[in-house]
């Protein structure tokens, strides 16, 4: 059985963002929620701005270049989502 691949960007074009760039994670979360890109894109970069690093976490996340996991589950409970561990 094929299985069709269908395109979603999330609404990133929308938004008014061009080019390629890291930002899966908001993305994903705009797709699976139904928020707008850019509320995803703000959400992340505010909860960001609380983020410590260390070293062995050198820097913070971002919507652009990337989000840690650990923003991502933060996130995704905030908005009533249930993380389960991957079996």
């Amino acid at each position: 059985m094929k299985i069709q691949f269908i395109y979603n960007d999330g609404g990133r074009k929308d938004a008014g963002f061009k080019g390629t760039t890291g930002d899966c994670a908001t993305r994903a979360i705009s797709i699976v929620t139904g928020i707008p890109y850019l509320e995803v894109y703000n959400l992340i970069n505010e909860i960001a701005k609380s983020e410590k690093t260390g070293r062995r976490k050198r820097g913070i996340s971002n919507a652009r270049t990337g989000v840690y996991k650990d923003n991502v589950k933060k996130i995704m409970l905030s908005l009533g989502y249930k993380w389960c561990q991957p079996c």
